[in-house]
C-alpha cells in the first residue's frame, strides 16, 4: 500500500503522466481507487495538493 501511495505522490509532484498512454492512465485510476478506499485522511491531503489531477483521473477512470 505504501508503495502505491509513494508512486501516486511522485506522479502528482512530477505531473509526468503521458496522456496517450492508456496503461498508465489505468494504473493511475487504480491507485486513486485504492488510496480513496483505504485511507481517507491521506486522500484528503493528496487532494489538497493536486485537485487538478483528480479531474484528470476521474475523466479516464472508464478507460
Amino acid at each position: 500500500m505504501m508503495n502505491v501511495v509513494l508512486t501516486y505522490d511522485r506522479w502528482l509532484h512530477s505531473r509526468a503522466i503521458r496522456y496517450d498512454n492508456v496503461a498508465c492512465l489505468r494504473e493511475v485510476a487504480l491507485q486513486y481507487t485504492m488510496i480513496r478506499s483505504s485511507n481517507n485522511a491521506l486522500w484528503n491531503n493528496l487532494h489538497k495538493k493536486a485537485g487538478f489531477a483528480i479531474c484528470l483521473i476521474r475523466r479516464f477512470m472508464t478507460i
